[in-house]
């Protein structure tokens, strides 16, 4: 049975190109460089210490997604956000406001003098009403360039400033859950005739072999760039510049898979987004789901099918 836990609703104006650009793309662009790909292949080797041919399926998946995203941390650095908040946009002026009511705080805790708590209280609000003023500044400009996209006929970018109609987006989500939950799992009745007649093929044992390096390698290599990656956000550039001790945990992580026949809660996993096609907007049944899978759970996949194919 099917279950949907991660749907992403993108605005009604916004393409699929579009939503699926994010941060990744940044960092594979870094990686271009040599030198920085480089320093990665040796941060991933750094991180990738531990032995895990020894541990569960479920901790050696996530010490290689936590390995993966040190290294990418530490090489590549964060990345900001694409889009604009108020928030981001004032982030210095905020830090400093908080960090002068932090100081306010522990000072009035420390030295629990009158005038210490009158300094603390003054401090709250005038970190209150300097976010507040931030805060509506941000609207204010941003209320302008919106109208003046309008005022154009630009509507390109009036839309592509985040403007919605979603006024319950709890709701919504839930909505979408029991939709996709529903479609995934309606069982077609079939009947016991047509599985007797499906001709049946001989028994190969040799497919209940463990996959060899060679299989990796060939199903790593036919995996696309460029794809928006699942639930773990780690793109197929990072699997291919972390250099061989990466693919080499990757491979065992896949082999310890097949041998204990239990997947991880990464490659079952996927993120849903939802892109409309035509109709009326409000009807579920009018928009197309992409599931976004994660990038090792898609080379499994290549090797489970390239054993399939040959007897084909």
């Amino acid at each position: 049975m099917w279950t949907v836990n991660s749907i992403n609703l993108p605005s009604a104006a916004t393409s699929l190109k579009s939503f699926m650009e994010s941060a990744y793309v940044e960092k594979q662009n870094k990686l271009r460089n040599p030198q920085l790909a480089q320093n990665f292949r040796e941060a991933c080797k750094r991180h990738l210490t531990e032995p895990v041919s020894q541990a569960a399926v479920e901790h050696q998946s996530t010490t290689l997604e936590d390995a993966l995203t040190h290294a990418v941390e530490e090489v590549l650095g964060h990345t900001t956000k694409k889009r604009q908040d108020w928030f981001d946009e004032n982030d210095a002026t905020i830090s400093r406001l908080i960090e002068a009511k932090r100081q306010a705080c522990l000072i009035s805790e420390n030295q629990p003098t009158a005038a210490n708590k009158r300094a603390h209280k003054l401090a709250v609000a005038d970190c209150q009403r300097g976010i507040r003023e931030a805060q509506n500044i941000w609207w204010q400009r941003k209320a302008a360039e919106i109208q003046r996209f309008a005022d154009q006929h630009d509507l390109r970018s009036f839309y592509a400033n985040g403007t919605r109609t979603i006024s319950d987006r709890e709701g919504i989500l839930e909505r979408w859950r029991c939709h996709f939950k529903n479609f995934l799992n309606d069982h077609a009745d079939t009947p016991d005739d047509i599985w007797r007649m499906t001709p049946q093929h001989l028994v190969h044992l040799w497919m209940a072999l463990p996959p060899s390096i060679q299989d990796f390698n060939r199903a790593l290599k036919r995996m696309k760039p460029s794809k928006a990656p699942g639930p773990d956000n780690i793109p197929l550039e990072l699997l291919t510049h972390g250099g061989p001790e990466l693919r080499n945990h990757l491979m065992l992580l896949i082999l310890k898979i097949w041998e204990t026949k239990t997947l991880p809660s990464d490659f079952r996993d996927a993120n849903i987004i939802t892109i409309f096609k035509k109709g009326d907007r409000e009807n579920c049944n009018n928009y197309q789901g992409i599931s976004l899978l994660s990038i090792a759970s898609k080379i499994f996949a290549q090797i489970l099918l390239d054993r399939l194919l040959i007897l084909t």
